[in-house]
């Protein structure tokens, strides 16, 4: 059901959930959810032969790579999808090798009561930085503008709102951020600082460690995983929460390797308080 110029103080249905018509957030995710999509190849004939009857295919999410603008879509959809659910006040990214650190109700609490979101955006000379920004996307996002940072995010609602509801700075990545860009590194950052300075924390709920250099952070195997290590991750650094000092500054630590699992399972009760 669509909305029409007399329902802008009604509701529409977006995939079975009730939005407000004409709404940031409806037009957001109605947008996010509903793109076009791809068809997929198809040469409308069997292997015999013979001419296909079945109807043509088309791909439901678009091919994800690496690296690729696409992974950025992907995470905008995560998000438009994660809207729908109003209860949802807080947003997280994480992968299969991120491990937590404390119980679900100390991060809930952590997150929900937080003033800040917690999103890296830096700005970092060099080839890895700087020089991945692409001179077609000025004036839109200038140079000064330009920020880096990992993929794990997290962030509150109104800032996963904006961010599908973008449609300055996506489409200038999308047209520009191609051949050794990256655009998740790059897109959240940039449009955390552009759009939203005052709310970045300056620092991510993610530990990991990028001490031995590379492309990659380091991975940790079944014999890392110790309990000073673990009680360290939980509390050997100092941070800011809410304008106070604190030493609960990661909440989710990565990148642990499948095989660390039987020792997590095994300190959790002791070290983390779960399990």
């Amino acid at each position: 059901m669509a909305c029409s110029e007399s329902e802008s103080y009604t509701f529409r249905f977006v995939d079975s959930e009730l939005i407000p018509c004409g709404s940031k957030e409806e037009m957001a995710i109605s947008s996010a959810l509903h793109a076009p999509t791809r068809r997929a190849p198809d040469s409308g004939r069997t292997r015999s032969g013979g001419s296909s009857s079945r109807p043509p295919k088309w791909d439901l999410d678009p091919e994800v790579k690496w690296g690729h603008i696409s992974m950025v879509e992907a995470e905008r959809r995560l998000l438009a999808h994660a809207l729908l659910d109003h209860s949802n006040a807080r947003f997280i990214l994480l992968s299969e090798s991120h491990v937590p650190l404390f119980d679900f109700p100390t991060v809930y609490s952590y997150l929900t009561n937080s003033t800040k979101v917690y999103m890296e955006s830096y700005d970092e000379p060099g080839g890895t930085g700087r020089g991945r920004y692409k001179r077609g996307m000025a004036p839109t996002i200038t140079p000064w503008q330009w920020r880096k940072g990992s993929q794990w995010f997290e962030m509150d609602r109104a800032l996963a709102i904006d961010v599908v509801a973008d449609n300055v700075y996506f489409p200038v990545f999308k047209k520009f951020c191609k051949r050794n860009c990256y655009a998740d590194e790059h897109y959240l950052p940039t449009f955390l600082h552009i759009r939203h300075p005052e709310v970045a924390a300056g620092r991510t709920v993610t530990w990991v460690d990028w001490s031995h250099g590379g492309p990659h952070p380091s991975r940790f195997t079944r014999m890392e995983v110790t309990v000073d290590f673990l009680r360290w991750l939980r509390g050997g650094t100092t941070c800011e929460y809410n304008g106070k000092t604190t030493t609960v500054c990661f909440l989710f630590a990565r990148k642990f390797l499948p095989n660390s699992l039987t020792r997590f399972l095994r300190f959790a009760p002791k070290v983390m308080g779960f399990g």
